[in-house]
């Protein structure tokens, strides 16, 4: 590897929102979890994927709990691959989301 590009959050008035604690990348893909975010609520947390087109990574979705609970840390660890996403929270004793 000789060169990289740098994936930085978007501009936020969240101060610490824990962009990149948890990152899984496979092929051209990497998703990046977002676990103490605010914007579905307190400490809800969120997960952007991005892929990388023309040597750039571009943002192709933003994922989210189906049901939302305060400070559960959703996008705490991520498991990426070429058919799903697992992406776990720890509300209560910890949720394991699957995204195909």
């Amino acid at each position: 590897m000789t060169d990289f590009n740098k994936l930085t959050p978007e501009p936020s008035i969240e101060i610490f929102s824990g962009f990149g604690n948890a990152v899984s990348v496979y092929e051209d893909f990497i998703a990046v979890g977002i676990p103490f975010s605010d914007s579905l609520g307190r400490g809800v947390g969120l997960v952007k994927l991005y892929q990388l087109v023309n040597n750039q990574w571009i943002n192709i979705a933003t994922l989210n709990p189906k049901v939302v609970y305060e400070c559960m840390r959703f996008g705490t660890t991520l498991h990426l691959s070429n058919n799903y996403l697992l992406i776990s929270s720890q509300h209560n004793k910890g949720i394991v989301h699957l995204f195909i």
